[in-house]
């Protein structure tokens, strides 16, 4: 405290008086100990950082913390001063200081940015990230995509010389480049049935072209026509498209065509009525195939054909099996024809008989037809008219010549008759025979029941005839006879004795009498049989068409032998049949209780035990023998001590003796057991019925032990009775809902757990103890990459979230599933009760095309997205699978491969709408035509739209042709639901009817890049309203705007010189036309000056008229 005294002075002494109250306050201040003003200490932890500046401060109470400078920390940016270690609430160095105290320094990591360069690429990921300083960077789980290359890894500079380690820590932004590794492929050249001595295959990187084979495969039989795509040599390869994928590339042959010429060498061919003896026949042929032998050639009667031959003196003759490879003529081949003429008698009526032409060197042959002459007989044909020589038929005839018939004086030849009389002839029924020749005995008849005894001139059979001696002077007739069959039946005994004659004859028809049984000692006769067997017995009422044996059956005598269990009881039958001779089969013993058995015996006193070896020869009982059972029972202290004797002998049906009671040590004895654990206590009142043995029972002392389940619910028994010095047995574990048993504790806080290893000395409870359920749910991407966390944790009853899709550059992801065979589909909706993984499944592109269109449900569309590599073989079954399928699909193709034309969705009315992928360079002839397309995207690398590649598209009404289409085919988007359509400055040609009958275009842009509009392009697209010709255009084609009903006016620009036949036909909504020059036009003879002013269509003055009134012949054109 500071004290001033105020004197009451003059004011002489003011100034003096003030001087001296300051002096004093400032002495008191500086010497005063006892004073209130405090100093306190503000001091700065750099917190990891470095200071730069002094590490605290002295402050006056009240005063302000002078901000010291800025700390340094490597790798980050100081953010202040803070009041606590964490740095959560900033100093405010206006405060006035109050007391002591510590500032923070405040850091926050620098953040730095790394981008992704795709380097030529397509990156699809995230193109940069922001990385703290001194973490590493997350490499992207998407790799990125290059056409031509495959994907080798990230690098430092665009060069990809250095691969980045994504193990390092960052420090600074920078750009990490994709490298690329240009794709090698292998072409094959296949010769395809010829020979190539070049090399059969290259290896080419992806995106460079195939270098076209300067040697050419070979083929004897073929030019070689170029190198195709595939076997058939359908599609030519184009050695200026650059390379994909492997591919073979087969090479085309044309067969070379030769002529083959035929001389008819003197002869001639038969064409139509007409015959041409120089005529030659040529044909063309396959080189390597064989010439196919024509028709013949004719030489009228004085030759014939042999064969054709290489030259003209046929010399040697042609192989037809030969391949063809020069150009050949072919010679007939011919052979004499000689005219052998017959000739009758003079005197014959008939004169000349017949002749026929005989190839030289064949045989004549003797006339069929016999020549006459009346009164005399033929003998012959003879070399001269006197009938000298006969001729020889056996010889080869090498000229003509002429035979002469030969006669003799008239033979006279009778007949004679068989008659089978009853019987059935089986040769001729007459002979004729000449006079006084012989007669030839003909092949015996049959008659069924009856015996042939010979041919008879008379019908009584007395005359019988010897065909060796007959005399043929006259006509006659033979007769058959016949005697009745009589066969003959006999009776074998088979081992017994008849009691008839073995034989009966028995005559044909009738049937056999039954004789009397046989007989036979120790058998019975069971009737007559076929055979000795005795299987088939004979039926006596059958009739008798052939000799046969009949044959005794017999059968065993069969005795009956009794058992008798005599107060027992058999196990058995009681009787058996024994045949005469044979053994008893000795039965199974017997049972009776308190008896065992001893025997089979004679007689009820069982005095004579019987033989079962004996033969059976009569009928007789056998009785069962019995004597008492004795048991022993014997006595086992189990571990203890006996203090008697260790068994007793008891008869049966007897009880057995309760001895006194055994003693062990430590145990309780419980009583006599029938078993050894002493589970079955056995009662001494018990009839004993067999030997055994009684153990003794103990009881060791046991102790409590309880089991707590501590909010939880026990699966065992709650307590267990331990015996001293045992173990626990640890129980099933407890169950708690929401919760993981982690085992026995023996304090409910479960701070110390159980040893179940310990003994039991006293009794105590067990807790259990528990732990929250959580379960960990693993995703496996299996062949592909996941875009996110490799696993879930989720709290049992919780659901596993469903993580977006894994990637894989040819693989289509299928869904998650439960094994990894990926066969059960995992639903997302289900409770989670335990961890488990769950595969992405993945299908190559053929599989997955046939497992999603078998999944698809409902009419869609659906969206179908697909990756991989396409071939033919899998384009073929896409197509089938829309076509088949009764949904509809959106399909997705641009993360494909292998397509460069596409041509394969015609009549895929399934099919909504397509994405093509950027490797189709072409869109084919009827490529979607038919489809129930409505929305289509072209990529930037198709260069040509084919032939009706839209056709028929009635759905699609808007389209966008990208800048690199340069033509677009005739009828490519005819009969369309168009509306409008850019044409893109690229596109040079429009096909003939490429947009003919699209009615509901109503406008479109030609760009000045189109110099040909072919005819028909604009054909009946009657709501096209107007169209701006371009300037680039010289002849409007015929029917380009045929009945374009919807156009009224038209300018024709400076560059068109020709306009050609019915252009504007039918365009009968049209008023005026404009031509933009001052030309004159000529139309047929007429002309007419054009002064660039509007023509009135509709005018008759002017031909202008014919341009849609008249289908014409004759087109417009400029002077």
């Amino acid at each position: 405290m500071v004290l001033i005294w105020r004197f009451h002075l003059k004011r002489k002494l003011s100034c003096f008086l003030f001087l001296f109250v300051v002096l004093v306050t400032f002495f008191n201040v500086v010497g005063c100990k006892d004073q209130s003003v405090i100093i306190y200490t503000v001091a700065f932890n750099p917190n990891g950082g470095e200071l730069t500046s002094n590490n605290s401060q002295k402050i006056l109470s009240g005063d302000n913390v002078i901000v010291p400078s800025d700390p340094k920390r490597e790798e980050y940016i100081f953010t202040g001063w803070y009041t606590e270690p964490e740095c959560i609430n900033l100093y405010d160095f206006n405060n006035q200081v109050s007391g002591s105290f510590t500032l923070y320094a405040g850091w926050s990591r620098i953040e730095y940015t790394i981008i992704f360069d795709a380097n030529g690429g397509v990156f699809s990921g995230n193109t940069s990230e922001k990385i703290l300083s001194g973490e590493k960077v997350i490499e992207p789980a998407l790799e990125p995509y290059n056409t031509y290359c495959s994907f080798t890894g990230w690098y430092t500079e665009p060069e990809y010389i250095n691969l980045y380690d994504f193990n390092s820590p960052v420090t600074r932004s920078f750009t990490l480049y994709a490298g690329w590794s240009r794709i090698e492929y292998t072409i094959v050249f296949d010769a395809n049935g010829g020979v190539f001595n070049g090399n059969t295959s290259e290896k080419i990187l992806s995106g460079e072209k195939v270098i076209e084979p300067a040697l050419e495969p070979y083929n004897t039989y073929c030019s070689f026509t170029g190198w195709y795509t595939e076997p058939e040599c359908i599609n030519l390869y184009d050695f200026n498209s650059p390379i994909t994928r492997s591919f073979t590339l087969y090479a085309g042959w044309s067969r070379i065509e030769y002529t083959i010429i035929f001389d008819a060498n003197g002869g001639y061919f038969s064409i139509g009525d007409y015959y041409y003896e120089t005529y030659t026949l040529s044909f063309n042929v396959s080189n390597g195939s064989c010439v196919t032998q024509p028709t013949s050639p004719s030489w009228g009667t004085t030759a014939v054909f042999s064969n054709w031959y290489t030259e003209p003196e046929c010399i040697n003759l042609y192989d037809f099996n030969t391949p063809v490879t020069s150009n050949i003529t072919l010679y007939a081949g011919w052979i004499p024809v000689h005219c052998i003429n017959f000739e009758s008698d003079g005197n014959s009526s008939f004169g000349h008989f017949d002749y026929q032409f005989v190839v030289d060197g064949n045989f004549l042959i003797c006339p069929d037809k016999i020549p006459e002459n009346y009164g005399k007989v033929f003998t012959g044909w003879y070399t001269e008219p006197e009938c000298t020589n006969l001729y020889n038929f056996n010889k080869p005839v090498t000229s003509s010549f002429t035979l002469y018939a030969g006669w003799g004086e008239e033979l006279i030849y009778y007949t004679i008759t068989f008659d089978a009389n009853g019987g059935t002839l089986t040769s001729e029924p007459t002979q004729v025979v000449l006079r006084y020749g012989k007669i030839t005995e003909p092949i015996n008849p049959t008659r069924e029941g009856y015996t042939f005894t010979g041919w008879y001139d008379d019908t009584q059979c007395t005359d019988l005839i010897d065909f060796d001696y007959i005399v043929v002077d006259h006509d006659r007739t033979l007769y058959a006879c016949w005697t009745v069959t009589t066969y003959t039946v006999t009776f074998n005994a088979n081992g017994g004795d008849l009691t008839c004659d073995t034989t009966q004859p028995v005559t044909i028809g009738n049937k056999v009498i039954h004789p009397s049984n046989p007989t036979r000692d120790e058998y019975d006769f069971t009737g007559w049989y076929t055979e000795p067997e005795c299987i088939n017995l004979y039926d006596f009422n059958s009739q008798v068409y052939n000799d046969f044996t009949l044959y005794a059956g017999w059968l065993l005598t069969t005795y009956t032998v009794s058992f008798n269990a005599n107060g027992g009881s058999l196990v058995g039958n009681a009787i058996q049949a024994v045949t005469s001779g044979s053994n008893v089969i000795q039965p199974n013993n017997p049972n009776r209780s308190g008896y065992t058995f001893i025997g089979w015996y004679t007689d009820i006193n069982c005095t004579n035990e019987y033989d079962f070896t004996n033969q059976v020869t009569s009928n007789f009982t056998l009785y069962a023998g019995w004597g008492i059972k004795t048991y022993v029972v014997n006595f086992n202290a189990n571990g203890g001590v006996l203090t008697g004797n260790t068994n007793q002998t008891v008869s049966s049906g007897s009880t057995v003796t309760q001895p006194s009671n055994p003693t062990r040590n430590e145990y309780d004895f419980t009583g006599w057991y029938t078993d050894i654990d002493c589970t079955n206590k056995y009662d001494f009142e018990n009839q004993i019925t067999s030997s055994f043995t009684l153990y003794a029972g103990w009881e060791i002392k046991n102790y409590t032990v309880s089991f707590n389940a501590n909010g939880g619910t026990l699966t065992s028994n709650t307590i267990q009775t331990v015996s001293s010095g045992s173990k626990v047995t640890e129980p099933s574990n407890p169950t708690r809902n929401e919760y993981n048993f982690i085992g026995w504790y023996t304090d409910r806080n479960c701070t110390n757990k159980y040893d179940f290893t310990n003994q039991v000395t006293s009794n105590f409870t067990l807790y259990a103890g528990w732990k929250i359920k959580t379960y960990v749910v693993t995703f496996n991407a299996t062949y592909g990459t996941l875009t996110g966390n490799t696993s879930q944790t989720v709290s049992s009853g919780g659901k596993v979230v469903q993580p977006s899709n894994p990637i894989h550059n040819k693989y289509n992801f299928t869904g998650w599933y439960t094994d990894s065979s990926c066969t059960n589909l995992y639903d997302f909706s289900l409770p989670v009760t335990t961890s488990f993984t769950l595969y992405a499944g993945w299908k190559s592109l053929e599989k997955y095309i046939s497992y999603l269109f078998d999944s698809l449900e409902g009419e869609g569309p659906h969206d179908v997205i697909l990756k991989g590599e396409f071939t033919d073989e899998i384009m073929d079954l896409l197509v089938a699978k829309i076509k088949e399928s009764s949904v509809k699909v959106n399909l997705d193709l641009k993360n494909t491969t292998g397509l460069v034309v596409i041509d394969d969705f015609h009549g895929c009315n399934g099919l909504t709408s397509i994405k093509i992928p950027s490797t189709v360079t072409s869109i084919g002839a009827r490529a979607f035509s038919t489809t129930g397309l409505t929305s289509v995207y072209i990529p930037d690398s198709v260069t040509a739209i084919g032939p009706a590649a839209f056709f028929a598209c009635s759905k699609l009404t808007s389209l966008e042709i990208p800048l690199s289409v340069t033509t677009i085919g005739s009828e490519a988007f005819r009969m369309t639901g168009l509306t409008s359509i850019d044409i893109p400055a690229s596109v040079k040609s429009i096909g003939q009817f490429a947009f003919d009958d699209c009615k509901k275009l109503i406008s479109i842009n030609i760009p000045t890049s189109v110099t040909t509009i072919d005819a028909g392009a604009f054909a009946g697209c009657s709501e096209l309203k107007s169209i701006e010709i371009p300037s680039s255009l010289k002849i409007i084609e015929s029917g380009v705007f045929f009945k374009c009903t919807g156009l009224t006016t038209v300018e024709i620009p400076t560059s068109v010189t020709q306009i050609e036949p019915n252009a504007f036909y039918g365009c009968t909504g049209l008023t005026s036309i404009t031509f933009k020059d001052t030309s004159t036009w000529y139309y047929s003879s007429s002309s007419i000056k054009i002064d660039g002013s509007s023509i009135s269509v509709t005018s008759s003055s002017t031909n202008v008229i014919n341009l849609i009134d008249t289908y014409a012949s004759y087109y417009w054109h400029k002077e």
